[in-house]
C-alpha cells in the first residue's frame, strides 16, 4: 500500500469506529439497519459510493506520503472528517426515503454544508501546492483524481434540478449552448463510468481524462477550432448560482501553468487549447455559460417544487390529481395516487 506505483486502494474502515446512526445532538446511537456498501458490494446511492472512494483515495495518499496529503495533514484529516459527516448524512436519509427523486432531494439539502466545507479545504490545499510549484509525477495523480470525484459530489444536487428542468422544458437557447450543454443523462453516464473504472484501484490519470472526454482525447478547441489532444480536466463545480467553486478559483487564475489543452466540465463541456487568447477569452465565456445554466436549473427546479408529485417527486402534480379529502397532496397521475394511498391514508384528514 505504501508503494506509489501500487494502484490498489485500501479500506479505511478498520481505522474507523463502528458505523451507526445517531441523533443530531449526538445523544443516542443505533446500529445501521442496512449493510455497508463495502460489505454488500453495492451502495445505495452513487453519492455515498463516491464519498467512500474519495476517502480511500485520501488514505492511499497518506500511505504513499503524497504531498497533497502531507503538505498540511491537519487540512487532510479535516477533509476525512467532512467526508465521514457527508456519509453519515446519507445514512440518516436512507431511513427517511427510498432511492429515487425524494431521496436525491433530501441528500442534496443535508450534504450542502459539508460540500461547502470540503471545497474550501480543497482550495487551501491547492493553494499550498501551487506555492511550492508542485507537479505530480505519479501516473495515477491521486490528488487530481480526488478533485474529479469531488466535482461529482458537489454537482449531484444541481443535477437533480437539471433533470427536472429537462422534464419541464428549458427555454430556447443558441446552437452553441445546445452543443456544449451537459445533459443529466450525459453527466450520470460519465459518473457511472468513473466509479466503475476506479473500483478498488487507482488508474492512470490519462484514463480518467479519456472517460471525461467521452472516450476520445482528440477534440476541437472551442475558440480557434484547431484540433487538440486533451491532457487535463478542469471541473467547474457550482455552489449556488452566482460564483465559481473555490476548488477551481486558484487553478483558473494560473491556467498558464497547466501543461496541455484542457477539458472544461460542469453544466457545460468544451475543450480549450493552450493559446493564451483562447484560454482567457473562451474560459471566461464558458464560466458564464456554466453559471447561466446553473441559475436556470435552480430556478426551474425550485419553482417545480410547488407542483411536484407527492409520490414520485417528479414535476407534474396538479389540481386534477389532488387528494379530494385533505386537499394537501397532489399527484402526477392516477397511478401515483393509488400507489401512495397505502401510506397517505394513515395521515389523511378532511
Amino acid at each position: 500500500m505504501s508503494r506509489p506505483d501500487n494502484p490498489v486502494l485500501g479500506c479505511p474502515c478498520s481505522e474507523l469506529s463502528p458505523p451507526s446512526l445517531e441523533r443530531y445532538d449526538g445523544t443516542a446511537t443505533a446500529p445501521l439497519p442496512f449493510p455497508l456498501g463495502e460489505m454488500s458490494g453495492k451502495f445505495i446511492t452513487k453519492l455515498e459510493a463516491t464519498v467512500v472512494l474519495m476517502t480511500r483515495v485520501l488514505f492511499k495518499m497518506s500511505f504513499i506520503n503524497h504531498l497533497g496529503w502531507s503538505i498540511d495533514t491537519d487540512l487532510s484529516f479535516q477533509l476525512v472528517t467532512v467526508l465521514r459527516a457527508i456519509r453519515s448524512a446519507c445514512w440518516d436519509m436512507y431511513t427517511q426515503a427510498i432511492p429515487g427523486p425524494w431521496l436525491d432531494s433530501l441528500l442534496g439539502r443535508v450534504t450542502a454544508d459539508g460540500c461547502m466545507k470540503m471545497i474550501n479545504q480543497m482550495e487551501k490545499i491547492d493553494q499550498l501546492l501551487q506555492q511550492v510549484q508542485f507537479k505530480d509525477e505519479n501516473q495515477f495523480r491521486p490528488w487530481d483524481t480526488f478533485k474529479i470525484l469531488a466535482s461529482f459530489v458537489v454537482y449531484c444536487s444541481l443535477d437533480l434540478h437539471s433533470n427536472i428542468s429537462e422534464r419541464v422544458g428549458l427555454p430556447d437557447m443558441t446552437e452553441d449552448l445546445l452543443r456544449i450543454r451537459v445533459t443529466s443523462s450525459q453527466f450520470n453516464s460519465i459518473w457511472d463510468k468513473v466509479l466503475e473504472t476506479l473500483a478498488g484501484r487507482l488508474v492512470p490519470y490519462s484514463t480518467l481524462v479519456k472517460i471525461m472526454c467521452g472516450g476520445q482525447l482528440e477534440k476541437v478547441c472551442h475558440g480557434c477550432l484547431n484540433r487538440v489532444s486533451i491532457q487535463e480536466v478542469l471541473p467547474l463545480s457550482i455552489q449556488g448560482v452566482t460564483r465559481l467553486s473555490p476548488i477551481m478559483t486558484s487553478k483558473i487564475s494560473s491556467l498558464h501553468k497547466i501543461e496541455g489543452p484542457v477539458l472544461i466540465f460542469g453544466t457545460v463541456c468544451a475543450s480549450i487549447c493552450k493559446r493564451p487568447q483562447c484560454l482567457e477569452k473562451q474560459l471566461k465565456q464558458l464560466i458564464q455559460d456554466n453559471m447561466g445554466f446553473a441559475f436556470k436549473y435552480n430556478k426551474i427546479g425550485s419553482e417545480s417544487t410547488l407542483f411536484r408529485c407527492d409520490s414520485c417527486a417528479q414535476p407534474g402534480g396538479g389540481r386534477d390529481h389532488r387528494c379530494s379529502k385533505c386537499l394537501t397532496v397532489v399527484y402526477c397521475g392516477v397511478e401515483c395516487r393509488d400507489q401512495d394511498w397505502g401510506v397517505h391514508k394513515l395521515v389523511c384528514r378532511e
